[in-house]
């Protein structure tokens, strides 16, 4: 089933903490985050995968080191895209299984 991985961060700043998830759709995510955040937050990056859960899961424990709460990382937006990107091609043409 596809979903989209997403970046969700301030829109004053790229390099405030970053949510990385997924969600059927990034835009009513957004909103629901916004009601308990102070800043504005924007999506930042999006892209609709078949294996979305699958990479969360893996970018959420190749990045725990970084993790601030929940979903958030302490890390700028290039970076959360760059890391995104970058297990995306690492794993793509691996066989892993949910």
């Amino acid at each position: 089933m596809s979903k989209f991985i997403y970046v969700i961060s301030s829109a004053k700043s790229d390099n405030s903490p970053c949510k990385i998830g997924i969600s059927d759709n990034p835009e009513k995510r957004v909103k629901q985050l916004q009601t308990g955040h102070p800043e504005k937050l924007e999506i930042k990056f999006m892209k609709k995968l078949e294996n979305a859960r699958l990479y969360e899961k893996l970018l959420h424990k190749d990045m725990s080191y970084i993790r601030s709460h929940g979903e958030w990382f302490d890390l700028s937006v290039k970076q959360a895209i760059d890391q995104i990107n970058f297990t995306l091609i690492h794993y793509e043409q691996s066989e892993l299984k949910y």
